[in-house]
């Protein structure tokens, strides 16, 4: 079901849906690498420097502060693609289905690339800063 509405989106749903799933994997995988990476420095006699530590933060907040707003071009392009079809007089709830589901789509892919890459940022950083000041 979700393949067949991707292939009948159009070109700029599309577009934003595979920005959103590759920054969710992005996103994936600084966290689990910097998981890794912190609760490896615990164990290590030299600690790693805090610039070292810091790798791929800056990403992570700004994939975690960005993916709404693509979120929200993906949903105004739904909703104007929704509307457009009102245009030929066909206000039946059908023709509007496919425009309102590129729209909740795409906000969903936002939210659900954004919020593990925010709650991430904030604590890498506390565990960042906390094996900085041991």
């Amino acid at each position: 079901m979700l393949i067949n509405f991707f292939i009948s989106a159009n070109w700029v749903v599309k577009l934003d849906i595979l920005i959103l799933l590759l920054g969710s994997v992005i996103v994936w995988a600084i966290i689990f690498e910097r998981c890794f990476y912190f609760s490896r420095s615990c164990k290590l006699p030299n600690r790693p420097t805090e610039k070292d530590m810091e790798k791929n933060l800056v990403l992570l907040a700004t994939i975690g502060s960005v993916s709404p707003y693509i979120g929200l071009f993906g949903t105004v392009c739904g909703i104007i693609s929704a509307l457009l079809t009102l245009s030929g007089n066909t206000a039946q709830i059908s023709a509007l289905m496919p425009g309102i589901g590129e729209a909740l789509i795409t906000t969903a892919l936002g939210l659900v690339t954004a919020i593990p890459a925010i709650v991430a940022y904030n604590h890498l950083v506390i565990w960042k800063d906390r094996l900085c000041d041991e």
